[in-house]
């Protein structure tokens, strides 16, 4: 069953937001998986960073460890976008976003 339109436009309207918190940042980590379709999402991502002229930095990764939630954790960038890896460390990225990291 495929999802409702208002279910559709829901998901878009936070999307967007999310874009828009995430473009406004200062400077940003880019955490993503090291497979194919992680760098792919970290490239598009990097290209509007880029287009903002946004600093930002890339970390590749294999999993979402306690390692690198402790490097994301230290990093000086304000926000943190991840693509393609840690759904199943949401708890510990949430606690990243308590600090007053942007976390998308």
């Amino acid at each position: 069953m495929p999802p409702s339109e208002e279910t559709l436009k829901a998901f878009c309207r936070y999307a967007s937001l999310a874009g828009e918190r995430t473009l406004s940042a200062k400077s940003a980590l880019v955490l993503h998986h090291y497979d194919a379709d992680g760098i792919a999402s970290a490239a598009i991502i990097a290209l509007a960073f880029k287009a903002k002229a946004t600093p930002f930095e890339m970390l590749a990764v294999r999993r979402m460890d306690d390692a690198v939630l402790r490097q994301a954790a230290r990093s000086d960038a304000e926000a943190i976008v991840i693509a393609d890896v840690g759904s199943d460390r949401l708890n510990e990225l949430n606690s990243m976003a308590r600090l007053g990291k942007t976390v998308a």
